[in-house]
């Protein structure tokens, strides 16, 4: 079949007996395709999954899409303050502040935006690589997603290196007015799209995980971002793939370059609305500007683009499955959101020696559960799915071990079904 062409005869044989063995036969089946998608490009303990196994540094992709000959409309760099604070965001305290353009730059600022530059320096003091950070967090720092807003004065994608936006598209006013009476008052749209290439040119097979987990974190960026504005964010389930790539503008591109349509956010200010009943979309008039090349050269993988394919979402109406959990209201320690936001680094090292506090660490767990005001959690009606296993080293007060944190009730039974016997399953004190 065509998802394994090019794999070696060894690995063909080890993913089909995993077919086999989960019954996965139908082969014309869009779930199952996705389902060998995973098997495959599962790490093995005698073998990762298959990538080049190099970094081909003359196929390095450029991190940065930009539409050339588009209209640029250039963003203000907000000033930092020191509201609201990050517990804030937890509680809904935050004041709505009015939508207008210095508002939107605000949001993408703390959410899509450049963070730092980071350079290696030779010893003679030249700098040998230079490279940024983002707000939002990505696999191997690849950042595959794209941001896009659509508002009345059309679609424009974001650029998060020179923090400007690019118009792509006008709308009809009285098109954008018709379709603006289903949402809230001041709401317009966000749009993220992902580019499967930036990631597979590092971890090759692997990169549509990545680029799903990426997809993840940046709509995750947006509602805290979001959040900090007083705004609220919601996501919207009803369009599919094929009407979210043709409101971006991204129908038309082909090849390992091609963005695909991940999903559309509806932002608005103040509090809770309906927002998810939306049968049609504004229809934008004429595009312009051209996606730059971002490799001169690509390496194939084909099973990429059979599961992009597979996963094509047809749009489904609104879940009403999810849950809400009590969780004490914390202390606000008056730390500034925006800091926090901007200052997010990954973990590179431990020094083996500094603990955490008990209630520190139950406070952390606590902000992954989908209270009544989370700003993410309330972002889709189903978000729990995902059931965290830590490693808990050095907190104060309590052993260390493996812990669940079991974040849907009706998972407790299954998680227990399908671990070890000899697991306790018990609950810490407090």
């Amino acid at each position: 079949s065509r998802w394994s062409r090019g794999l070696g005869d060894v690995y063909k044989r080890q993913v089909y007996k995993v077919v086999q063995k989960k019954g996965l036969t139908a082969l014309g089946d869009t779930l199952n395709t996705v389902y060998r998608y995973h098997e495959a490009t599962k790490h093995q303990f005698r073998r990762y999954a298959r990538s080049l196994g190099y970094l081909d540094w003359a196929t390095q992709p450029d991190p940065f899409r930009r539409y050339e000959d588009a209209e640029v409309v250039p963003l203000e760099i907000p000033e930092a303050t020191d509201a609201p604070t990050w517990d804030a965001l937890f509680v809904g305290s935050a004041p709505a502040v009015p939508v207008d353009m210095e508002a939107i730059s605000r949001l993408f600022f703390y959410s899509l935006a450049l963070s730092a530059w980071k350079q290696v320096v030779s010893p003679g003091g030249e700098v040998t690589s230079r490279w940024a950070l983002r707000v939002n967090p990505s696999s191997g720092n690849l950042h595959p997603t794209e941001g896009y807003l659509i508002n009345g004065d059309g679609v424009f994608h974001y650029a998060p290196d020179a923090h400007e936006l690019e118009k792509r598209a006008d709308i009809a006013p009285d098109e954008w007015e018709d379709f603006a009476k289903s949402l809230p008052a001041g709401a317009f749209l966000v749009g993220l799209t992902s580019i499967h290439w930036r990631e597979a040119w590092k971890y090759g097979e692997r990169a549509f995980r990545y680029c799903q987990h990426d997809v993840g974190h940046a709509v995750g960026a947006l509602g805290l971002a979001a959040a900090r504005l007083g705004w609220r964010v919601r996501l919207l389930e009803g369009p599919g793939t094929g009407v979210i790539d043709r409101l971006l503008g991204v129908e038309a591109q082909t090849g390992p370059e091609k963005e695909h349509g991940d999903c559309l956010l509806v932002v608005w200010p103040g509090g809770e609305a309906e927002t998810t009943r939306i049968s049609t979309l504004p229809v934008p008039m004429k595009w312009t500007g051209s996606p730059n090349r971002l490799s001169e050269m690509h390496h194939d993988w084909p099973i990429i683009a059979e599961v992009a394919e597979a996963a094509t979402w047809t749009g489904a109406p609104e879940e009403k499955s999810n849950i809400t959990a009590r969780v004490p209201e914390p202390t606000d320690r008056g730390l500034p959101a925006g800091d926090l936001i901007r200052n997010r680094r990954s973990a590179v090292a431990m020094d083996g020696q500094t603990t955490m506090a008990r209630e520190d660490f139950f406070r952390l767990l606590g902000r992954l559960l989908p209270t009544a005001v989370h700003p993410v959690f309330n972002m889709a009606p189903a978000l729990t799915h995902v059931t965290l296993v830590i490693f808990v080293h050095r907190v104060d007060d309590l052993p260390p071990g493996l812990y669940v944190l079991v974040r849907h009730p009706d998972h407790e039974a299954s998680l227990r079904a399908a671990t070890r016997d000899d697991f306790s399953w018990t609950t810490p004190e407090g």
